[in-house]
């Protein structure tokens, strides 16, 4: 197997044009991916990452839909939810369905009252 290791940048990626940078730092810069469309055209990257970080990749897309080259449109990156926000998103899920009150045995609120942990609430 292959590896690329990539190095630290000090691009701040809190904006579309940061994620934009960065991306074109990867792969074109690090990675020496020709921009002109040649390598990478009909390639598909994936990208598990926060949702805010995908938020913003999906506003360059958008932005740059354009753009001559699917690196410069960001089009090969096909982005899905990070590990963290899928379980995070699963448990408001369970807390949603389960709550309940007081006063129905067996729900999430009773044993939070048995246990006395009131902050769990």
């Amino acid at each position: 197997m292959e590896e690329f290791v990539l190095w630290t940048t000090t691009i701040e990626e809190a904006s579309i044009d940061g994620n934009v940078r960065v991306n074109e730092n990867v792969y074109i810069d690090q990675l020496d991916f020709e921009d002109n469309g040649s390598t990478l055209d009909n390639i598909a990257i994936p990208g598990f990452h926060d949702q805010s970080t995908n938020a913003r990749i999906r506003g360059a897309q958008v932005l740059r839909a354009d753009d001559v080259t699917a690196i410069l449109r960001l089009a090969n990156l096909l982005l899905g939810p990070g590990f963290f926000h899928v379980q995070m998103n699963l448990l408001w899920a369970i807390l949603h369905i389960h709550r309940g009150t007081i006063e129905a045995i067996g729900s999430l609120q009773f044993y939070i009252a048995v246990l006395e942990k009131v902050r769990l609430a």
